[in-house]
């Protein structure tokens, strides 16, 4: 079974009665009995001989870390390619330009 537990760090991670990939998505429930899905992170402790894995738990990457290489507008989240053919990540205002209209030089 996969729940969610609180790590030493302070932070929520996952408990897990077998070793999971770091990477991998789990089906984690929560004590009301509703499930979620969660990114598996890095393993923090473990006993396998009582069956016991704490893992953090992996954020996702948000689209707003990212700036446009065109614009310099956060939220790009399209790769795209400007005039002289470098690609790069546009905001969804420059992905709609012609591949002419961009320059992310």
């Amino acid at each position: 079974m996969v729940t969610y537990c609180k790590l030493k760090s302070g932070n929520w991670g996952i408990r897990s009665d077998s070793d999971l990939a770091d990477g991998t998505t789990t089906v984690v429930t929560k004590r009301d009995g509703t499930q979620k899905k969660e990114r598996v992170g890095k393993k923090v402790w473990s006993k396998p001989a009582d069956k016991v894995f704490l893992f953090e738990i992996k954020q996702a990457k948000t689209a707003r870390a990212t700036a446009c290489d065109n614009c310099g507008r956060f939220g790009a989240i399209h790769e795209c390619q400007d005039s002289s053919g470098l690609t790069g990540v546009c905001c969804s205002a420059c992905a709609r330009m012609g591949r002419f209209e961009r320059s992310f030089g």
